[in-house]
């Protein structure tokens, strides 16, 4: 199984077994606009994010249902006028994830605790971010931008989480369930 992202701004989830169809389609993103990347939850196998050119990142549960009937997204996130170029998880605390965007923002966000705005926004001024990574035994974001540079940021608060993924998988499922009601 594996989800794509495509140009019209819709996201599939596909099957190898499958070549000449799609088993379940995801609809939230602006028609038009381009998803350019997808991201599955390192805790929460049915958990994953998705970025696009329609400025937002949306948050998605994969119901397992095999029907092809449209799922909606559970939460989106913008803070940007610009295309969201790329999302990654935290490796230590569920709730959280990175996103940059073209107007050269870097966001931390925390579903946990806040989901109208980043916990952290950096701007880097004029460069264009195209990557975020995080470092998996250190807290710190790493970005990358098109003009070639490379950002390290130490991120506070942030340092290894000790919670097992069975922890961490509840606390993502939890913090998601807090937003929704």
């Amino acid at each position: 199984m594996y989800l794509a992202g495509t140009e019209s701004g819709m996201v599939y989830k596909c099957s190898c077994s499958y070549y000449d169809s799609y088993i379940q389609e995801f609809t939230g993103h602006e028609p038009g606009m381009p998803v350019y990347k997808i991201r599955w939850s390192p805790f929460a196998p049915n958990i994953f994010l998705s970025c696009s050119a329609d400025w937002t990142v949306k948050l998605w549960k994969d119901d397992n249902s095999g029907s092809t009937a449209a799922s909606k997204h559970l939460i989106s996130f913008s803070s940007s006028n610009d295309y969201v170029a790329d999302i990654r998880w935290a490796p230590t605390h569920s709730t959280v994830f990175g996103s940059v965007t073209g107007d050269g923002k870097l966001d931390i966000w925390d579903v946990e605790r806040e989901i109208l705005n980043p916990i952290i926004s950096h701007n880097s001024g004029r460069k264009r971010l195209s990557t975020v990574l995080f470092g998996e035994e250190s807290p710190v974001v790493i970005t990358g931008s098109s003009d070639g540079n490379i950002d390290v940021y130490r991120l506070s608060h942030l340092e290894g989480g000790m919670l097992t993924d069975i922890e961490q998988a509840t606390n993502l499922e939890h913090a998601i369930q807090k937003n929704l009601d």
